[in-house]
């Protein structure tokens, strides 16, 4: 009796839609980020990526590739995006697509691939963040010594930090590497507003400085002995010139 029941659960494995997701003993995280330039001097741009990482914790399996599909604003709507391949110990995407938008969900579905069939074994869901934006300064022209900078609390987040560079690059890959700050702090919401000394001293006249507005969060995610962090960042810059 065992043996026929066994038997018949096999052929409904075999019998199964491929729309139906299998385990195939993985673990998979991610990294979202929507960075917002906003001045005439870096210009106006907002850049949007996600990386999703994923990793096999029982064997390799082997095959054709992994097929990654993805569906926006809901998870009815999949269109493939690309294959990813060869098969790896641990594989990565990365989506840096226009049509991903602020403050929106995204589903990935990864699937595996071989001889034209696809067996779906993970869905990431992404939520994008708000971007962030300045309600000042407004001017890209600083004509004392006093800096105000205020800004929108963001859903999802629990603060945000704020830092100035002696800095002028207009690519956001570069904005997100500045390091060395002038002066950094963080505002726990709903406190947005900050009022900073310039003195000539530390801010020197006829310079210009970048502005960066960076909020983070980072989730613990956890299969087995694997522990990964999947981060969701949203950052704003704005340059100034420091006039005499």
């Amino acid at each position: 009796m065992k043996k026929l029941l066994i038997a018949a659960l096999v052929l409904v494995l075999l019998s199964c839609d491929l729309l139906e997701e299998v385990d195939l003993g993985s673990v998979a995280w991610h990294a979202a980020s929507v960075i917002r330039l906003e001045s005439a001097l870096l210009g106006e741009k907002t850049d949007i990526s996600v990386n999703i990482a994923w990793r096999w914790l029982l064997e390799e399996p082997s095959g054709d590739g992994i097929v990654v599909e993805r569906s926006i604003g809901s998870a009815s709507a999949y269109v493939a995006i690309d294959t990813v391949a060869p098969i790896e110990t641990l594989m990565t995407y990365l989506d840096r697509d226009t049509l991903l938008q602020p403050n929106t969900t995204v589903y990935y579905r990864l699937g595996f691939f071989e001889d034209g069939s696809i067996d779906y074994f993970k869905t990431v869901e992404v939520g994008l963040p708000a971007q962030q934006h300045f309600y000042a300064p407004q001017q890209d022209t600083i004509g004392d010594d006093t800096l105000t900078v205020i800004f929108a609390q963001l859903a999802g987040f629990n603060d945000c930090e704020v830092a100035i560079f002696k800095a002028f690059v207009t690519e956001p890959e570069s904005l997100m590497n500045l390091v060395n700050p002038l002066f950094v702090d963080t505002l726990a919401y709903p406190d947005t507003v900050l009022a900073l000394n310039l003195p000539d001293s530390v801010y020197p006249d006829t310079s210009i400085y970048t502005i960066r507005l960076l909020s983070l969060n980072e989730v613990e995610v956890s299969q087995g002995s694997l522990t990964r962090w999947s981060t969701t960042v949203s950052a704003g810059f704005r340059a100034f010139f420091k006039n005499p």
